[in-house]
C-alpha cells in the first residue's frame, strides 16, 4: 500500500513538472505558473529543491528541470514497452505453471490411488509430469534470485561486473548503454564538453548504473586516456562504441549518439518481443504437455476396466 502512494505521488510530481516545463517553454514566467499551479516557491531553483531534486552543478535551472522530465518519460517508455510485450506471456507461463501444480499435488495424488486399487503401476508419465515440475520450481527460483540482485544496487553492480560478458546480460547491457547514451546525448546537447558530461554523469544519484559506469570512464580520464579509449569498456554495446568512436573522430558525436539512440530503442523492443514469443512458445507447449498428461492418465481407469469385463 506504501509503494503504491509512493508511485501515485512520483507519478503527480512528474506530471507537475511536464506542465511547468511546458509553460517555460512557452515563455510563461516561473511566478506566473507558480501563482497559476499554487506552488509554493519563489523561484525554479526554490521549486527543485522543494521537490529534493538533486543539483547537477553543469546545468542551468531549467536544464535540470528539463533533464528530470526527459528522463522520466524515456525509462517510462523502456518499462511500458517491456509490459506491452511481455505481460500476456507472462501471464501465461504462470497460468501453466498453476497447471504444472494442481497437476502434481492434486491430480496425481487421486488418479495414482485410483490405479493402485486397481493393481496398476504407472511410472513414466508421472516422473515426465514430476520432471517438468520441478523444471518449472528450478527456473523459477533461478529468475527470483536474479531479479532479487538486480533490484539492490551494490548487488546488481557485482552481478554485473562478473557475468556482463555472458548472454544472458545481453539485454541489461543493451539498457545500461541506452541509458548512458541517452544522459550523454542530454548534456552533450546543451553544450557540455565530453569531460564535462562525464563529470555530470557521475553526479546522477537516480541513475545509479549511468553514475557508476561513468565513475570508470572518469578514472580513466584520470590516467591521461584520451575520451576514447576511456570509454572502450566491455560494459557497453559493442555499437555504441563504435557509433561514438566514429563521431568523435569525424566530430558528428552529436549525430552518431541521435543514431545509436534510434537504432538502440528499435533493437531492444525487437529483442523484446522475440522474449516474448519464445516464452509464449514455452507456456503453449507446457499447457499441451499437461493437458495431453492430464487427459491420458484421466482415461486409464476406464481403459483398465473396459480390459476386465
Amino acid at each position: 500500500m506504501i509503494l503504491k502512494l509512493k508511485n501515485l505521488i512520483h507519478k503527480y510530481d512528474i506530471f507537475e513538472l511536464k506542465l511547468l516545463l511546458i509553460g517555460l517553454k512557452s515563455g510563461i514566467p516561473f511566478k506566473a505558473l507558480a501563482e497559476y499551479y499554487d506552488l509554493q516557491a519563489e523561484d525554479l531553483q526554490n521549486y527543485l529543491e522543494s521537490k529534493e531534486i538533486p543539483a547537477i552543478s553543469k546545468l542551468n535551472d531549467y536544464d535540470q528541470l528539463s533533464f528530470v522530465v526527459e528522463k522520466s518519460h524515456f525509462k517510462e517508455s523502456l518499462v511500458q514497452t517491456f509490459m506491452k510485450q511481455m505481460g500476456y506471456p507472462l501471464f501465461l507461463f504462470f497460468l501453466s505453471f498453476c497447471m504444472s501444480f494442481l497437476y502434481i499435488k492434486m491430480f496425481v495424488p487421486t488418479i495414482s490411488g485410483l490405479l493402485e486399487d486397481l493393481k496398476y503401476h504407472e511410472s513414466s508419465r508421472f516422473l515426465f509430469g514430476n520432471f517438468i515440475y520441478y523444471l518449472f520450481i528450478v527456473f523459477i527460483v533461478l529468475c527470483t534470485t536474479l531479479i532479487i540482485l538486480c533490484i539492490f544496487k551494490t548487488t546488481r553492480t557485482l552481478t554485473y561486473i562478473m557475468l556482463h560478458n555472458f548472454k544472458l546480460f545481453g539485454l541489461y547491457k543493451d539498457v545500461l548503454t541506452l541509458q548512458f547514451a541517452f544522459c550523454f546525448h542530454f548534456f552533450l546537447d546543451k553544450g557540455l564538453s565530453t569531460h564535462d558530461t562525464i563529470d555530470a554523469l557521475r553526479s546522477l544519484d537516480d541513475f545509479s548504473d549511468v553514475k557508476w559506469v561513468s565513475y570508470h570512464v572518469h578514472d580513466k580520464l584520470n590516467q591521461g586516456m584520451d575520451i576514447v579509449t576511456a570509454m572502450d569498456m566491455s560494459y557497453f554495446n559493442s555499437l555504441f562504441l563504435k557509433l561514438f568512436k566514429q563521431g568523435y573522430l569525424t566530430n558528428t558525436l552529436h549525430e552518431s549518439l541521435v543514431s545509436y539512440l534510434e537504432i538502440s530503442k528499435t533493437s531492444y523492443m525487437l529483442k523484446i518481443k522475440r522474449y516474448s514469443n519464445i516464452l509464449k512458445m514455452i507456456s503453449y507447449v507446457l499447457v499441451m504437455i499437461y493437458i495431453g498428461l492430464f487427459y491420458s492418465l484421466l482415461f486409464k481407469p476406464l481403459q483398465i476396466l473396459e480390459g476386465f469385463m
